[in-house]
């Protein structure tokens, strides 16, 4: 919480780190405003670190909420705010996230861009931090160019420049990509073993969206997920991640109950209900009440 009359410069770590914190934690509605905030403040005062950290969180909190333009304005803003400075640390977990972005979605040309970044940051420092974000980014551009192979090697050698580093959260996305790579190439024992470590890092570190993707990656190459992540993983991907008062509150919403209707059948106060619906709604990746019910219709939740 900000110190009472605490000047905007003083205030960008306590929006910044707090925000992106949330937001890895799935957090949405508590993150966004720090991170605008943060964003704002460093834009206005020049500040690099937590302007690159800033957009970079929330280009990840764009793409889980499925806003993908936001989150492609804010890769791009971060990638023109390192090409003006040419910053050698604080760009670099930004650049590594925002070319996996970009080759995820197509965006080749501005994947190869940060590629080029990580590669001058690299050359220049030597810093294993740059050296594993690099090999990152060309895996991941390897990848969506259809060379799942270079691109496994590529995010393979990312891991082991990473095993010295202490960044848990970067190492389990890294460990995700490379098993997504792995799993393209045909090698799935070695892709379920890295989505598990990407798994178990996330869960560890309350890091539920990451923990959510690296289940649906083993679900996605057939495998039951309770026997390759556990019990929990496998509730968690069934549910689509809702808890078990939020399937109850959904399966009201889908009945028609409003907000109000539902606080009395459940004996909670209406603020908490609204917590509940706003929670669903970004979980399901939805606007609406109406859009929301149809998903959970469809993904089996509403039986």
């Amino acid at each position: 919480m900000r110190a009472p009359g605490a000047s905007a410069d003083s205030t960008l770590v306590a929006d910044g780190i707090p925000g992106s914190i949330r937001a890895f934690r799935g957090e949405w509605s508590a993150a966004r405003p720090l991170l605008v905030q943060c964003l704002d403040t460093a834009a206005r005062l020049d500040v690099v670190s937590m302007g690159v950290d800033s957009a970079a969180a929330l280009a990840w909190l764009d793409e889980h909420q499925g806003d993908l333009d936001r989150a492609h304005g804010h890769c791009r803003f971060l990638l023109e705010r390192w090409a003006r400075s040419e910053d050698h640390h604080y760009a670099v977990w930004g650049l590594r996230w925002a070319s996996c972005f970009f080759a995820r979605h197509g965006s080749l040309g501005e994947a190869r861009a940060c590629a080029e970044a990580l590669s001058s940051i690299a050359s220049t420092t030597g810093h294993p931090d740059a050296l594993a974000a690099l090999a990152c980014a060309l895996g991941a551009t390897a990848l969506a160019e259809g060379h799942p192979d270079a691109a496994a090697q590529q995010l393979d050698r990312a891991l082991d420049l990473h095993a010295t580093l202490e960044i848990p959260f970067e190492r389990a996305q890294i460990q995700l990509h490379a098993g997504v790579a792995l799993a393209s190439a045909g090698l799935r024992e070695p892709a379920i073993e890295r989505l598990g470590e990407a798994y178990r890092t996330a869960r560890r570190l309350g890091a539920k969206p990451l923990a959510a993707q690296a289940a649906k990656e083993v679900a996605r190459l057939g495998e039951s997920v309770e026997l390759a992540l556990g019990r929990r993983a496998a509730a968690d991907h069934k549910n689509a991640g809702l808890s078990h008062r939020e399937l109850e509150v959904m399966r009201l919403v889908a009945s028609g109950r409003t907000n109000r209707d539902i606080a009395s059948e459940l004996v909670l106060s209406t603020r908490t209900v609204d917590m509940h619906v706003r929670n669903i709604l970004t979980k399901l990746r939805c606007r609406s009440r109406t859009e929301a019910a149809a998903k959970a219709g469809d993904l089996g939740l509403l039986a």
